[in-house]
Parts: structure tokens; sequence; C-alpha cells
């Protein structure tokens, strides 16, 4: 029973790191550092999920990697000016 609640905890963290990373990855005010210094602080108080903390900041900077590309693309409005001049140069 013991390996299948290792496995639960292991996909939660993988879980929560994919939901951490596009937080940080969207939001801008939200940086990576922060929240795997959160997390690194916390690992003091159980020894026992250390594994599962590696998991987890593993996850999220692997996420945050995806999903700050897009902010970069589309969402951030620095970017359009610059998209649309270059459009308009090429023409």
């Amino acid at each position: 029973m013991e390996g299948a609640a290792n496995l639960v905890l292991y996909l939660a963290a993988a879980f929560g790191g994919l939901i951490a990373g596009i937080l940080t990855g969207v939001l801008p005010g939200l940086h990576i550092n922060l929240v795997a210094v959160f997390v690194a602080s916390l690992i003091g108080l159980n020894n026992d999920s250390n594994f599962a903390t590696a998991v987890f900041l593993l996850a999220m900077s692997i996420s945050h990697v995806f999903h700050e590309f897009l902010q970069q693309v589309g969402v951030s409005p620095y970017w359009r000016p610059f998209r649309c001049n270059m459009l308009l140069h090429h023409i």
C-alpha cells in the first residue's frame, strides 16, 4: 500500500507543479523563483516528501517554459506594436 500512496503523492506533486507553472508563466507578477523558494522552505516541515518536492519543481519549470512563451507571443501588449511594425515594413 505504501507504493500506491507514493505514486498518488508524486502524481499530485506533478499536477500541482503543472498548475503552478501555468500560473507563473501567464501571470507576469508571479515569478517562478518566488514559488520555488516558497516550496523549498516547506521541505523542512516533512522530510519524507523530498522527491515529491523535486517532482513539483521539475513539473513547474517545464510547464513555465511553455506557458511563458504564450505570454510573449500574443498576450503581452509590448509585442503588438513591434509585430505590426514588422508586418508593415515587409509590405
